[in-house]
């Protein structure tokens, strides 16, 4: 890899010569895994349904695809009116993919960081959590 830039999130494909990517991919987006980019996989928060153990088994399969180095986006967002309790169900399958696989997590964090604090605590600290989007304080980072 001897780009000058690396976009370690976007939702849309891009090519760009001085560019490495990391692609997210949705549970219905399987036609972007042959795209040949890193890709991370997951089930967004946002995107929660009723069929969202669908999706994860889905993102369960589409994790030993080609380039996939991570998972998500996955995570909490307590402004949308998807119950917390589901996205916590959501979010806990999704970190222990994520563990079972030995990738990293990129993290959908909305008002959320303590309940991610406590996770990551509880969590494998070998592997490495990408907050998209961070929008907090240094004691919480840190």
């Amino acid at each position: 890899m001897n780009d000058k830039y690396i976009d370690i999130h976007t939702h849309s494909y891009y090519s760009s010569p001085d560019t490495t990517i990391l692609l997210n991919v949705f549970p219905h987006e399987a036609d972007k895994l042959s795209l040949k980019v890193y890709k991370s996989v997951g089930l967004h928060p946002w995107h929660i349904q009723n069929t969202w153990e669908d999706h994860i088994s889905i993102v369960e399969k589409m994790i030993n695809s080609g380039n996939v180095i991570a998972v998500g986006e996955a995570g909490l967002d307590k402004v949308i009116k998807t119950d917390l309790v589901l996205q916590n169900n959501v979010f806990t399958r999704q970190l222990k993919i994520a563990e079972q696989h030995h990738k990293p997590l990129v993290i959908h964090c909305v008002r959320s960081y303590n309940e991610m604090v406590s996770y990551r605590k509880k969590s494998d600290q070998s592997l490495p959590w990408i907050f998209h989007w961070f929008n907090s304080d240094l004691r919480i980072a840190q």
